[in-house]
Protein backbone atom coordinates (compact mmCIF):
# COMPACT_ATOMS: atom_id res chain seq x y z
CA UNK A 1 0.00 0.00 0.00
CA UNK A 2 1.37 3.84 -0.61
CA UNK A 3 1.36 4.46 2.77
CA UNK A 4 3.99 2.26 3.11
CA UNK A 5 6.87 3.54 1.45
CA UNK A 6 6.94 5.48 -1.67
CA UNK A 7 7.93 2.78 -4.01
CA UNK A 8 4.91 0.66 -2.92
CA UNK A 9 2.79 0.81 -5.88
CA UNK A 10 5.65 -0.70 -8.04
CA UNK A 11 6.60 -3.67 -5.46
CA UNK A 12 6.39 -6.17 -8.71
CA UNK A 13 8.39 -4.17 -10.99
CA UNK A 14 11.19 -3.33 -8.39
CA UNK A 15 11.63 -7.16 -7.69
CA UNK A 16 11.25 -8.16 -11.49
CA UNK A 17 14.45 -5.79 -11.83
CA UNK A 18 16.03 -7.73 -9.40
CA UNK A 19 14.89 -10.67 -10.90
CA UNK A 20 16.44 -9.33 -14.45
CA UNK A 21 19.42 -8.39 -12.88
CA UNK A 22 20.57 -11.77 -12.02
CA UNK A 23 18.49 -13.92 -14.47
CA UNK A 24 21.93 -13.26 -16.90
CA UNK A 25 24.12 -14.91 -14.16
CA UNK A 26 26.04 -18.19 -15.35
CA UNK A 27 25.39 -19.39 -11.67
CA UNK A 28 21.60 -20.88 -11.55
CA UNK A 29 21.61 -20.42 -8.05
CA UNK A 30 22.24 -16.48 -8.35
CA UNK A 31 19.03 -16.38 -10.14
CA UNK A 32 16.60 -14.84 -7.05
CA UNK A 33 14.81 -12.31 -5.25
CA UNK A 34 13.97 -11.53 -1.76
CA UNK A 35 10.69 -10.58 -1.43
CA UNK A 36 9.31 -9.44 2.63
CA UNK A 37 6.13 -9.84 3.76
CA UNK A 38 5.45 -6.76 5.82
CA UNK A 39 3.80 -6.67 8.91
CA UNK A 40 1.63 -4.00 10.93
CA UNK A 41 0.40 -5.70 13.47
CA UNK A 42 3.34 -8.29 13.82
CA UNK A 43 0.55 -10.96 12.94
CA UNK A 44 0.84 -12.68 10.02
CA UNK A 45 -0.86 -15.99 10.96
CA UNK A 46 1.12 -18.93 12.12
CA UNK A 47 3.07 -19.42 9.11
CA UNK A 48 5.84 -20.60 11.40
CA UNK A 49 4.66 -24.16 11.86
CA UNK A 50 4.91 -24.46 7.81
CA UNK A 51 8.04 -23.36 6.92
CA UNK A 52 9.90 -26.56 7.36
CA UNK A 53 7.10 -28.01 5.41
CA UNK A 54 6.80 -25.96 2.40
CA UNK A 55 10.76 -25.66 1.78
CA UNK A 56 10.57 -29.33 1.97
CA UNK A 57 7.80 -29.01 -0.57
CA UNK A 58 10.12 -26.24 -2.63
CA UNK A 59 13.15 -28.67 -3.35
CA UNK A 60 11.16 -31.18 -5.07
CA UNK A 61 8.34 -29.69 -6.78
CA UNK A 62 6.87 -26.18 -7.82
CA UNK A 63 5.31 -24.22 -5.01
CA UNK A 64 3.79 -21.30 -5.19
CA UNK A 65 3.13 -17.34 -3.39
CA UNK A 66 0.40 -15.61 -4.91
CA UNK A 67 0.57 -12.27 -4.80
CA UNK A 68 -2.90 -10.59 -4.66
CA UNK A 69 -3.35 -6.72 -4.36
CA UNK A 70 -6.57 -5.52 -3.52
CA UNK A 71 -5.80 -2.11 -2.47
CA UNK A 72 -6.19 -0.57 -5.96
CA UNK A 73 -9.41 0.35 -8.08
CA UNK A 74 -7.82 -2.70 -10.59
CA UNK A 75 -6.73 -5.39 -8.20
CA UNK A 76 -4.54 -7.56 -9.33
CA UNK A 77 -2.83 -10.85 -9.31
CA UNK A 78 0.57 -12.40 -9.24
CA UNK A 79 2.05 -15.76 -9.37
CA UNK A 80 5.61 -15.86 -7.69
CA UNK A 81 7.98 -19.57 -7.57
CA UNK A 82 9.13 -19.35 -4.09
CA UNK A 83 12.42 -21.33 -3.41
CA UNK A 84 12.64 -21.01 0.44
CA UNK A 85 11.04 -19.14 3.13
CA UNK A 86 13.03 -17.32 5.77
CA UNK A 87 13.07 -15.86 9.13
CA UNK A 88 16.31 -14.38 8.49
CA UNK A 89 16.66 -10.52 8.06
CA UNK A 90 17.46 -10.22 4.32
CA UNK A 91 17.21 -6.13 3.45
CA UNK A 92 20.49 -5.96 3.28
CA UNK A 93 21.06 -8.74 0.50
CA UNK A 94 21.77 -7.29 -3.39
CA UNK A 95 19.00 -9.92 -4.22
CA UNK A 96 16.48 -7.56 -2.24
CA UNK A 97 15.29 -4.21 -3.56
CA UNK A 98 16.81 -1.82 -1.68
CA UNK A 99 13.87 0.52 0.12
CA UNK A 100 13.15 -2.74 2.45
CA UNK A 101 15.89 -0.84 4.49
CA UNK A 102 13.80 2.25 4.83
CA UNK A 103 10.50 -0.19 5.60
CA UNK A 104 12.31 -1.76 8.75
CA UNK A 105 12.64 1.76 10.28
CA UNK A 106 8.79 1.56 10.33
CA UNK A 107 7.78 -2.16 10.10
CA UNK A 108 8.65 -5.56 10.87
CA UNK A 109 9.01 -8.29 8.27
CA UNK A 110 8.43 -11.61 9.89
CA UNK A 111 8.99 -13.92 6.58
CA UNK A 112 11.12 -13.56 3.55
CA UNK A 113 10.31 -15.26 0.07
CA UNK A 114 13.03 -16.69 -2.15
CA UNK A 115 11.61 -15.89 -5.32
CA UNK A 116 13.17 -17.42 -8.84
CA UNK A 117 10.09 -16.14 -10.98
CA UNK A 118 7.40 -14.13 -10.84
CA UNK A 119 4.18 -13.58 -13.89
CA UNK A 120 1.32 -11.42 -14.03
CA UNK A 121 -1.81 -14.37 -13.89
CA UNK A 122 -5.69 -13.50 -14.73
CA UNK A 123 -7.51 -13.23 -11.24
CA UNK A 124 -10.30 -15.06 -12.48
CA UNK A 125 -8.01 -18.10 -14.36
CA UNK A 126 -6.26 -18.22 -10.84
CA UNK A 127 -9.22 -18.46 -8.44
CA UNK A 128 -11.07 -21.05 -11.25
CA UNK A 129 -8.03 -22.68 -11.12
CA UNK A 130 -7.81 -23.45 -7.22
CA UNK A 131 -11.71 -23.84 -6.88
CA UNK A 132 -11.80 -26.36 -9.25
CA UNK A 133 -8.62 -28.38 -8.27
CA UNK A 134 -9.31 -31.71 -7.19
CA UNK A 135 -7.96 -32.27 -3.47
CA UNK A 136 -7.73 -28.51 -2.80
CA UNK A 137 -7.45 -28.25 0.76
CA UNK A 138 -6.31 -25.16 3.29
CA UNK A 139 -5.85 -25.27 7.27
CA UNK A 140 -9.13 -23.56 8.57
CA UNK A 141 -6.59 -21.86 11.12
CA UNK A 142 -5.55 -20.37 8.52
CA UNK A 143 -8.93 -18.84 6.57
CA UNK A 144 -9.01 -15.48 8.09
CA UNK A 145 -4.85 -14.56 8.21
CA UNK A 146 -2.46 -14.33 6.00
CA UNK A 147 -0.33 -15.84 4.62
CA UNK A 148 -3.16 -18.72 4.39
CA UNK A 149 -1.57 -21.70 3.56
CA UNK A 150 -3.57 -23.90 0.14
CA UNK A 151 -2.45 -27.62 -0.72
CA UNK A 152 -3.35 -28.47 -4.68
CA UNK A 153 -2.59 -31.40 -6.82
CA UNK A 154 -2.92 -30.02 -10.58
CA UNK A 155 -0.55 -30.85 -13.59
CA UNK A 156 0.60 -27.78 -15.15
CA UNK A 157 2.71 -25.47 -13.42
CA UNK A 158 3.13 -21.82 -13.86
CA UNK A 159 6.96 -21.90 -14.58
CA UNK A 160 8.34 -25.29 -16.53
CA UNK A 161 11.94 -25.53 -16.00
CA UNK A 162 11.94 -25.50 -19.85
CA UNK A 163 10.94 -22.01 -20.32
CA UNK A 164 12.57 -20.44 -16.61
CA UNK A 165 12.77 -17.14 -16.99
CA UNK A 166 10.51 -16.70 -20.27
CA UNK A 167 8.04 -15.22 -18.07
CA UNK A 168 10.57 -12.76 -16.47
CA UNK A 169 8.56 -9.82 -16.21
CA UNK A 170 5.65 -11.54 -17.47
CA UNK A 171 2.75 -8.70 -18.01
CA UNK A 172 5.12 -6.38 -19.26
CA UNK A 173 6.67 -7.65 -22.00
CA UNK A 174 4.71 -9.42 -23.90
CA UNK A 175 4.66 -11.22 -27.50
CA UNK A 176 4.29 -9.48 -30.84
CA UNK A 177 0.87 -9.17 -31.39
CA UNK A 178 1.44 -9.90 -35.06
CA UNK A 179 4.10 -12.82 -35.24
CA UNK A 180 3.65 -14.23 -31.65
CA UNK A 181 7.41 -14.26 -31.25
CA UNK A 182 9.03 -12.27 -28.23
CA UNK A 183 9.33 -8.61 -29.24
CA UNK A 184 12.36 -8.01 -30.35
CA UNK A 185 12.82 -4.45 -28.72
CA UNK A 186 13.89 -3.78 -25.22
CA UNK A 187 10.73 -2.67 -23.34
CA UNK A 188 11.21 -0.75 -20.31
CA UNK A 189 8.49 -0.48 -18.53
CA UNK A 190 7.38 2.66 -17.09
CA UNK A 191 4.34 1.99 -14.17
CA UNK A 192 3.96 6.24 -14.36
CA UNK A 193 3.68 6.52 -17.91
CA UNK A 194 0.51 7.26 -19.82
CA UNK A 195 -0.26 6.10 -23.50
CA UNK A 196 -2.77 8.55 -25.03
CA UNK A 197 -4.79 7.14 -28.03
CA UNK A 198 -6.77 9.39 -30.17
CA UNK A 199 -7.49 9.95 -33.51
CA UNK A 200 -5.00 11.37 -35.29
CA UNK A 201 -6.43 14.84 -36.14
CA UNK A 202 -5.57 18.52 -34.99
CA UNK A 203 -8.72 18.98 -32.53
CA UNK A 204 -8.06 15.72 -30.27
CA UNK A 205 -4.34 15.94 -30.82
CA UNK A 206 -4.76 19.70 -29.27
CA UNK A 207 -6.78 18.74 -26.64
CA UNK A 208 -4.23 16.14 -25.48
CA UNK A 209 -1.51 18.46 -25.74
CA UNK A 210 -2.61 21.70 -24.61
CA UNK A 211 -5.11 20.35 -22.01
CA UNK A 212 -4.14 16.73 -20.88
CA UNK A 213 -0.63 16.11 -20.71
CA UNK A 214 -0.22 19.32 -18.14
CA UNK A 215 -2.40 17.54 -16.03
CA UNK A 216 -0.61 14.49 -16.18
CA UNK A 217 2.57 15.86 -15.99
CA UNK A 218 1.39 17.96 -13.01
CA UNK A 219 0.39 14.35 -11.22
CA UNK A 220 3.87 12.84 -11.82
CA UNK A 221 2.94 11.27 -15.06
CA UNK A 222 4.71 10.92 -18.22
CA UNK A 223 2.74 11.28 -21.87
CA UNK A 224 3.26 9.42 -24.77
CA UNK A 225 1.95 10.28 -27.47
CA UNK A 226 2.63 9.10 -31.07
CA UNK A 227 2.31 12.41 -32.97
CA UNK A 228 5.23 13.22 -30.96
CA UNK A 229 7.57 9.91 -31.50
CA UNK A 230 9.68 9.68 -34.78
CA UNK A 231 10.68 5.99 -35.60
CA UNK A 232 11.99 4.49 -38.23
CA UNK A 233 10.33 0.95 -37.75
CA UNK A 234 6.35 -0.30 -38.41
CA UNK A 235 4.40 1.98 -36.75
CA UNK A 236 2.48 -0.71 -34.88
CA UNK A 237 5.38 -1.61 -33.47
CA UNK A 238 6.39 1.67 -32.20
CA UNK A 239 2.38 2.00 -31.05
CA UNK A 240 2.50 -1.54 -29.54
CA UNK A 241 5.97 -1.20 -27.77
CA UNK A 242 4.91 2.06 -25.95
CA UNK A 243 1.80 0.27 -24.58
CA UNK A 244 3.74 -2.25 -22.87
CA UNK A 245 5.61 0.32 -21.29
CA UNK A 246 2.70 2.06 -20.14
CA UNK A 247 1.49 1.95 -16.45
CA UNK A 248 -1.94 3.47 -17.54
CA UNK A 249 -3.99 4.71 -21.01
CA UNK A 250 -6.90 7.46 -21.14
CA UNK A 251 -8.14 6.58 -25.12
CA UNK A 252 -10.73 8.88 -26.74
CA UNK A 253 -13.15 6.46 -28.67
CA UNK A 254 -15.26 9.83 -29.89
CA UNK A 255 -16.05 9.28 -33.59
CA UNK A 256 -15.00 4.99 -33.49
CA UNK A 257 -11.67 5.65 -35.13
CA UNK A 258 -10.49 2.24 -36.15
CA UNK A 259 -6.74 2.72 -35.40
CA UNK A 260 -7.78 3.75 -31.59
CA UNK A 261 -10.16 0.45 -31.47
CA UNK A 262 -7.35 -1.38 -32.63
CA UNK A 263 -5.10 0.22 -29.51
CA UNK A 264 -7.47 -0.23 -26.90
CA UNK A 265 -7.53 -4.17 -27.95
CA UNK A 266 -4.13 -3.93 -27.43
CA UNK A 267 -4.26 -1.89 -24.50
CA UNK A 268 -6.76 -4.56 -22.96
CA UNK A 269 -5.09 -7.55 -23.78
CA UNK A 270 -1.62 -6.38 -21.82
CA UNK A 271 -4.07 -5.70 -19.11
CA UNK A 272 -3.32 -2.26 -18.86
CA UNK A 273 -5.70 0.53 -16.67
CA UNK A 274 -7.86 2.14 -19.25
CA UNK A 275 -9.54 5.27 -18.69
CA UNK A 276 -12.23 6.15 -21.71
CA UNK A 277 -13.10 9.22 -23.00
CA UNK A 278 -15.56 10.53 -24.90
CA UNK A 279 -17.99 13.55 -26.35
CA UNK A 280 -21.08 14.08 -24.94
CA UNK A 281 -23.81 12.73 -27.27
CA UNK A 282 -21.75 9.68 -28.84
CA UNK A 283 -23.52 6.78 -28.92
CA UNK A 284 -21.95 3.62 -27.56
CA UNK A 285 -21.83 -0.03 -29.72
CA UNK A 286 -23.80 -2.67 -27.55
CA UNK A 287 -20.61 -4.64 -26.76
CA UNK A 288 -18.92 -1.86 -24.96
CA UNK A 289 -21.88 -0.08 -23.27
CA UNK A 290 -21.30 -1.64 -20.00
CA UNK A 291 -18.07 -0.10 -19.50
CA UNK A 292 -17.18 3.64 -17.62
CA UNK A 293 -16.68 6.57 -19.70
CA UNK A 294 -15.60 10.04 -18.75
CA UNK A 295 -17.80 12.37 -21.03
CA UNK A 296 -16.59 15.81 -21.94
CA UNK A 297 -17.43 19.23 -23.58
CA UNK A 298 -14.89 19.47 -26.36
CA UNK A 299 -14.59 23.15 -25.39
CA UNK A 300 -14.44 23.26 -21.85
CA UNK A 301 -10.84 22.08 -21.12
CA UNK A 302 -11.15 23.19 -17.65
CA UNK A 303 -13.77 20.73 -16.62
CA UNK A 304 -11.92 17.79 -18.51
CA UNK A 305 -8.76 18.65 -17.13
CA UNK A 306 -10.52 18.84 -13.57
CA UNK A 307 -12.22 15.40 -13.82
CA UNK A 308 -8.71 13.94 -15.07
CA UNK A 309 -7.40 15.25 -11.61
CA UNK A 310 -10.26 13.53 -9.57
CA UNK A 311 -9.46 10.32 -11.48
CA UNK A 312 -6.17 10.16 -11.18
CA UNK A 313 -6.28 10.63 -7.29
CA UNK A 314 -8.49 8.03 -6.85
CA UNK A 315 -11.40 10.21 -6.21
CA UNK A 316 -14.13 9.82 -8.70
CA UNK A 317 -15.59 11.69 -11.59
Amino acid sequence: MPFFHEKAPDTIFCHANVLDKFSKSTNPEERYVWWGKISVSNHLGDLEKYINEINNQAKKQETYLFLYCPDSPHPTMHVARVLEISREDQSASQHTPSYYGDLLKKYKIPYWFKISDITRASLFTVIQQLLTTDNLHYDPVQANSYPMVVYLNRENVFFPAEKMYESLLGGYQMRCFKTGNNCSFEILYNPKQVFIGCPFNKAFLTRMKFAVRPILENLGCSVWIASDVFSNFDVMCKVCKAIQSSGKAIIDITGWNPNVLLELGLLYGNNKDVLLLKQKDEKIPVDLSGMEYLEYDPDDFEALGNNLIKYFKGEGV
